[in-house]
């Protein structure tokens, strides 16, 4: 055997340790969770939902990857610290390796839940990626693709955005990219490509009163913002283009601010109101 191949094989041994050191065993999770994730760890929710109890805390270190078997879930009543870095992301994904919509069922906060921050965090192919049923969760650097309803709804609470990206599937019939059902959602900054057959990049309904800033929204073959039966909401300084409908459309609102927002490249109208009192545009 000649020295290269002794040395070869010599090596073999300190690779295999090597490559189990870098792709440490995953951390299976089920039901309640609490505590700290550490950097870098991997967390498998593979035969329960998990969930943040009352009044229990889970911090989520940068980098840490959390999979999800289908039809599970994450559900916090109590408070979820998502520490995400902007070179080194958290992320919540389906286990599926190309990805599916519908993965599995996402993250909600519920009535219960406190305190709730999550940064720079990447979400993946949930159903609805994020549910928001009460509580003012704030929320910075967010990127999700690929929901199969939505990409956030909002039923109760005030929730806020900062630098807000969503990007759907051309190939995906589903809802809307955000939607607020309620409750006083306030978005600052980010995209919404929404490319969903069906549904608009950013849909609001009594009781709603949304606040929409800077947001970019392309790419919808309906409406970039449609608004029904709101008592009041702004919509400012948005850049609206390429929907198949309308860029923004009010019906039966009332005390909206509407103010330099660039509209263009829709099929229909850029702006179209109907009803309501007090608009301001």
């Amino acid at each position: 055997m000649s020295a290269h191949r002794k040395w070869l094989l010599a090596l073999i041994p300190g690779l295999l340790l090597i490559a189990f050191s870098a792709f440490a065993q995953p951390n299976l999770v089920s039901g309640s969770v609490e505590g700290i994730w550490e950097a870098g760890e991997e967390y498998i929710v593979q035969d329960d939902d998990i969930f943040v109890e009352v009044g229990d805390s889970l911090i989520i270190d940068p980098g840490v990857q959390v999979t999800f078997f289908p039809g599970l879930g994450f559900t916090v009543y109590g408070t979820l610290i998502v520490n995400g870095a902007e070179e080194d992301s958290v992320t919540f994904r389906g286990n599926s390796p190309q990805g599916n919509p519908g993965d599995w069922l996402g993250i909600t906060y519920q009535t219960t839940a406190t305190g709730n921050m999550m940064y720079n965090t990447i979400i993946l192919f949930g159903e609805t990626n994020i549910l928001i049923e009460n509580g003012d969760p704030v929320f910075n650097g967010i990127r999700m693709f690929g929901a199969e309803d939505y990409g956030v709804r909002v039923n109760s609470g005030a929730p806020t955005f900062f630098n807000l990206e969503i990007t759907n599937r051309a190939d995906v019939d589903g809802g809307h990219s955000f939607f607020g059902d309620g409750g006083a959602p306030v978005v600052r900054g980010g995209k919404i490509h929404h490319a969903n057959r069906d549904g608009h990049a950013m849909r609001f309904r009594a009781p709603c009163e949304p606040t929409i800033i800077d947001v970019e929204m392309y790419g919808g073959r309906d409406y970039g913002i449609f608004g029904e039966d709101l008592a009041s909401g702004t919509f400012s300084y948005n850049n609206i283009h390429h929907f198949g409908v309308r860029g923004i459309h009010l019906d039966g609102c009332s005390n909206s601010t509407l103010y330099r927002n660039s509209i263009r490249e829709t099929t229909g109208s850029g702006m179209f109101i109907q009803g309501g009192f007090n608009i301001n545009v």
